[in-house]
């Protein structure tokens, strides 16, 4: 095991850090006492281009006092397990692997996180590039991970349930929830309130599950009779706490209407990252009343012209994978069709072909990125994946009837 002798100190971090490393492909760091970087192993793109990372680590980390593995994440959806190098009492510095993910970041997963955390769009490119860097990596591995690096440390074994207890605060949480729904229960008998009618929210998502948007209309605008919970001593907070809730149940019903899941998940992620960053209580009102009737009039549609699942299905995997290179041969193994299938049913359905379809979405995007980044034309073809400049010129000009260049004027 490491650290157990008197022999260099420094050389068994920098060893046993770069056979984590090589092991995991994990960038690793080693911050001593005064949090100043000693040692690190890191990938070309593993640096998060919006953050510092010196400043990050010792944000995070700082109130971590143990010998125990600590599990952070980040608004940026990254994950770092941390475990400090204490011996003899002395606290001598702290070992951090990461960034990892849970999932693999998709380029609308980095749309939202720019405007969630209102980044500017010329950070994209090297966002991509630093997600693309990253490991997925689950809880359970990360525990184990933690585990290992803390069995290299101290030759001392962990249970995993250990680490997981040592990351949560669910104990002082149970309490706090126990006392105030002694408080809000109390309250409400005092004062004679009660929360909503359950018939009233039955009516609201039957309407949107059977995608009858007036009597959505009609049913919101009814009695509840009583009151809606709160959830928030701030009334804002309250207000965006209670639609998001609201939103999640109505995703929900639109998929037992008929709505593709992946459809439904990523127009509720759309309109309650937008909530995140409203701060008028009339807006939040308005989008919560605006997303139903979306919920609503999506799976209307599908009732009335009664799409092919696979259709939505190919639509969901363009969406979701316009900066690659799109295949009808990938689209139809990823839905485990024939190619011959899916490409008669897609043109038959559509009136269009999967290739002309896939172009005209990259086209869209592409308008997108031309009005809202600096990005260059050629950098927005490299982006897409089209052959060349002029390819895309061609195929642009195409589906919008103007080239690029006068476009952006």
């Amino acid at each position: 095991m490491f650290f157990q002798s008197d022999t260099n100190l420094n050389e068994e971090i920098a060893y046993m850090s770069k056979i984590f490393f090589n092991l995991f492909k994990i960038p690793i760091y080693f911050l001593n006492s005064g949090n100043k970087l000693i040692f690190s192993f890191e990938n070309e793109h593993s640096n998060n281009p919006v953050a510092n990372n010196n400043e990050y680590f010792v944000e995070l980390f700082k109130n971590s006092n143990s010998k125990l593995p600590i599990i952070k994440s980040t608004i940026y959806l990254e994950n770092y397990i941390s475990v400090n190098l204490i011996k003899d009492d002395i606290f001598l510095g702290k070992f951090i692997l990461g960034p990892t993910i849970f999932y693999k970041a998709t380029e609308e997963t980095i749309n939202k996180l720019l405007l969630a955390n209102k980044i500017q769009m010329h950070y994209k490119i090297d966002l991509i590039k630093f997600y693309s860097s990253l490991k997925v990596i689950d809880f359970t591995n990360l525990v184990n991970i933690g585990g290992l690096l803390y069995y290299c440390i101290y030759n001392s074994m962990l249970e995993p349930l250990e680490i997981i207890e040592n990351n949560s605060s669910i104990i002082t949480l149970e309490k706090q929830i126990s006392t105030q729904n002694n408080k809000v229960l109390s309250s409400n008998r005092e004062n004679t309130i009660f929360h909503h009618s359950i018939t009233y929210e039955k009516n609201i998502f039957e309407s949107i599950r059977q995608g009858d948007k007036k009597g959505l209309l009609y049913y919101i605008n009814s009695d509840p009779q009583g009151e809606f919970g709160v959830l928030s001593s701030n009334p804002l907070r309250n207000k965006k706490n209670l639609a998001i809730c609201i939103i999640t149940l109505a995703t929900r019903a639109a998929i037992d209407g008929g709505l593709e899941p992946e459809l439904a998940y990523s127009l509720s992620d759309s309109y309650i990252q937008t909530l995140d960053i409203t701060d008028n209580i009339n807006d939040v009102e308005y989008l919560k009343v605006k997303s139903l009737c979306d919920f609503a009039e999506k799976v209307n549609k599908i009732k009335e012209f009664k799409f092919p699942k696979a259709i939505y299905l190919c639509q969901n995997y363009i969406s979701k994978h316009l900066y690659e290179n799109i295949t009808l041969s990938e689209v139809a193994e990823a839905l485990g069709l024939s190619k011959k299938y899916l490409s008669s049913l897609f043109s038959k359905t559509l009136n269009i072909t999967l290739t002309q379809y896939i172009q005209m979405q990259k086209i869209e995007e592409a308008k997108f990125l031309l009005a809202s980044t600096n990005y260059s034309i050629l950098t927005i073809c490299e982006l897409l994946k089209f052959h060349d400049q002029s390819h895309f010129t061609k195929v642009f000009k195409k589906f919008a009837g103007i080239t690029p260049k006068k476009f952006i004027g």
